[in-house]
């Protein structure tokens, strides 16, 4: 037995159970447990009983399915993705419980579909910023240049969560590369938000804009430089950046972080 239920029941038992421990943030909940045994099993006896639940009348009901839905098979590299996105897209047609709908972009981004496209960017305007996060996530990764523009636009978001987001996966999930997406990457490097310039500072190196090492300086020696500005300078492997990071070693004696960066730019990486 396992956190209450044993892993070798039945799909119906497994669902039962679920709707029967609703889902909370604790570690090893239960409810979760029990979607990710349904996952691994992947079969299409767990698609088609995941499907029905997306039909259900009850928002509990949908969004287990929904969560079942978005990493079905992933054993099997989730031979069930783009039926699962064409589900979740004819969902988000109608629904209207937040929860539901987060859940839906949140799966459009595991299974990584550019068919989700459609039903994601909806949601760009949305009022409330954890769905306008779920747009982000659902679209990160997408090499296509309506998604692309999309997370530009939201790297400008009122909520930190979704500017961070958004300017990670414009930074590290795609090699896109364009006038608009640096000029959106550079704007972070003033963001209020420590991850966030840290993030925009590593876009900016990958695609190695010149700006992006007098930017990482500055912020190596501001007051309290965060580990994402840190992994920046360390993937820039430039010797213009050490004197920077060699005062910051005095401040941080045995900063792993910082002593893996001095010796990528003491090699050039």
């Amino acid at each position: 037995m396992n956190a209450g239920f044993d892993p070798t029941w039945s799909t119906d038992e497994l669902i039962s159970f679920a709707l029967s421990h609703p889902p909370t943030d604790e570690d090893g909940d239960p409810h979760w447990e029990v979607i990710r045994i349904l996952h691994g099993r992947g079969t299409r006896e767990v698609f088609d009983t995941a499907t029905r639940l997306l039909t259900s009348a009850c928002p509990m009901e949908r969004a287990l399915g929904v969560n079942i839905h978005a990493q079905l098979g992933y054993k099997q590299d989730k031979p069930f993705a783009v039926e699962s996105v064409q589900l979740l897209a004819n969902l988000l047609g109608t629904e209207k419980n937040e929860d539901v709908i987060y859940d839906a972009l949140i799966a459009f981004g595991h299974l990584h579909q550019l068919e989700c496209l459609p039903s994601a960017v909806r949601f760009v305007g949305y009022p409330d910023d954890h769905i306008r996060y779920g747009v982000a996530y659902a679209l990160a990764g997408l090499d296509d240049e309506r998604a692309i523009a999309t997370l530009i636009a939201l790297t400008s978001d009122t909520s930190e969560l979704v500017r961070d987001w958004t300017t990670f996966a414009l930074a590290s999930q795609t090699e896109w590369d364009s006038p608009e997406l640096r000029a959106a990457l550079w704007a972070r490097t003033a963001d209020v938000d420590d991850v966030t310039r840290g993030e925009a500072l590593k876009g900016l190196v990958h695609r190695r804009d010149a700006r992006a090492a007098e930017a990482i300086i500055a912020e190596l020696d501001g007051p309290d430089p965060y580990l994402t500005t840190i992994e920046a300078a360390e993937i820039l492997a430039d010797p213009c950046v050490l004197p920077a990071l060699e005062r910051l070693r005095v401040r941080r004696p045995g900063d792993r972080d910082v002593e893996s960066a001095i010796a990528a730019c003491a090699t050039n990486g």
